[in-house]
């Protein structure tokens, strides 16, 4: 399950996934009516995906990219 977080007076969603999926997730939150409807309420809904990067032979970090439900529409609206 993706965690529902509170933070002071806003309440987080959170839909995590692997870097390679970002983009598919991206897309079905999009298309899902109920996430709009979850961010006009006054809830964020923030997009996580997680990758191993660094230089080749060195040593591999886990890496957080995020990106939020506005940036996810502005992402949209300009392709």
């Amino acid at each position: 399950t993706d965690p529902v977080l509170q933070v002071g007076s806003a309440i987080r969603a959170i839909q995590a996934t692997a870097s390679a999926a970002h983009a598919h997730r991206r897309t079905k939150i999009l298309a899902e009516p109920r996430a709009r409807a979850w961010v006009e309420a006054g809830g964020r809904l923030e997009l996580w995906s997680w990758s191993k990067q660094g230089a080749r032979g060195k040593r591999k970090r886990w890496t957080l990219r995020v990106e939020t439900y506005a940036e996810m529409v502005a992402a949209q609206e300009s392709a």
